[in-house]
C-alpha cells in the first residue's frame, strides 16, 4: 500500500449547488494514489434521504446521483455533477493549516474510520455502541504508519479507542466501555476443516447495516450449515465490517463471531442440526 497523499478540507462556495436536495464537499483526500472527494450529502432519493450522509467518491466515481467527474489537488477544487447539474466546489483553508496535507474538520466519525482503515490496512471491527461523533485532524504528516498513530490520537481525543488484534484487525471500541468489552469472551471454535483456509480477497466482505440475521445466515453458510432464524432474538444493532486484505474462511467466521459477541449472541452447531444463534451464557 501506499502512502497516504494530500487531504485537504473544503467548503461549499456560496451558490454552487445549493438548496434542496444539497451537497457540501467536507475534504479532497489522496489515498493510495486515489483522489476522492468527501461529500456530504442530503437528497430526496434513496440513497439518500433528509438526514445529511458522508460518502467518499474518487475521480469518475457515482453513486445515486452524485458523480465526481475531477479532483484537482493543485487547484483544490472538485468539479461534481449533482442531479443532472454540474457543480463546482472550491476549497478555502486557515493560513495556520495553508498547505497540510491533512485537513478535516467536523468529519463524521463513521468517514474517519474509513480513511483509518486504508491508513492501516487492517479491518476495523467497530463495536455498536460507538457513538456517531465528528473529528478535526490537521497534520503535515505524510508518513502512512505515523499518520495512522495520529488519526489514532484523534480517535482516543473523541473518545474511541483501536486495540490490535492478532495481524488483521483492529477493534475499534468507545473507550469508556473498552476494559468491559475486552473481558467478553468470544467463543472457541474448530475451524480447521475442509475449506477453513480458503481466501476471500479484500473487500468481498462488505457490510453496511446489516442485520444479524443476514450475518448469521453468511455465517452459517460458511460454516456449511443450514440456518434456525429464531427471529425473536435478533433484535440488535446492524453490522459494519470491510475487509481490507484477504480473509480465510476462519477469519471472516471469527470476525462475525466478535460482531455477535458484542451483540449478546454467540452461534452454535451442534451434530447436524442447523446452526442458531444463542445468549452467550446460553
Amino acid at each position: 500500500m501506499k502512502a497516504l497523499g494530500a487531504l485537504l478540507f473544503a467548503f461549499l462556495l456560496p451558490g454552487f449547488c445549493l438548496g434542496q436536495p444539497t451537497i457540501r464537499l467536507t475534504g479532497i483526500v489522496n489515498v493510495l494514489d486515489r483522489r476522492a472527494a468527501v461529500l456530504e450529502v442530503t437528497g430526496s432519493r434513496p440513497p439518500f434521504g433528509s438526514i445529511p450522509v458522508t460518502i467518499i467518491l474518487g475521480e469518475h466515481q457515482r453513486q445515486g446521483d452524485v458523480e465526481v467527474t475531477a479532483v484537482d489537488l493543485a487547484q483544490a477544487t472538485v468539479q461534481a455533477r449533482f442531479h443532472g447539474t454540474n457543480c463546482s466546489l472550491t476549497l478555502t483553508t486557515t493560513e495556520n493549516s495553508k498547505g497540510y496535507p491533512v485537513q478535516l474538520a467536523n468529519v463524521p466519525l463513521s468517514a474517519v474510520l474509513k480513511l483509518y482503515a486504508d491508513l492501516t490496512g487492517l479491518t476495523l471491527l467497530q463495536h455498536p455502541e460507538l457513538l456517531e461523533a465528528k473529528l478535526s485532524i490537521t497534520s503535515a504528516i505524510t508518513n502512512r504508519p505515523a499518520l495512522a498513530t495520529v488519526f489514532a490520537a484523534a480517535l482516543t481525543n473523541a473518545g474511541v479507542v483501536s486495540i490490535p488484534d492478532g495481524d488483521k484487525f483492529l477493534r475499534i471500541l468507545p473507550a469508556a466501555q473498552a476494559e468491559k468489552i475486552q473481558r467478553i469472551q468470544i467463543p472457541a471454535r474448530d475451524t480447521n476443516g475442509a475449506g477453513s483456509a480458503q481466501e476471500f480477497p479484500a473487500g468481498t466482505i462488505s457490510f453496511a447495516r446489516a442485520k444479524l440475521e443476514q450475518a448469521a445466515r453468511i455465517q452459517a453458510e460458511l460454516l456449511q450449515r443450514k440456518f434456525d432464524p429464531q427471529p425473536s432474538r435478533l433484535n440488535a444493532k446492524d453490522i459494519d465490517l470491510q475487509t481490507q486484505q484477504p480473509l480465510t474462511r476462519a477469519e471472516v467466521v471469527y470476525a462475525l463471531d466478535v460482531h455477535f459477541a458484542w451483540r449478546g449472541f454467540k452461534m452454535v452447531a451442534v451434530d447436524d442440526k442447523p446452526a442458531r444463534l444463542v445468549p452467550l451464557d446460553e
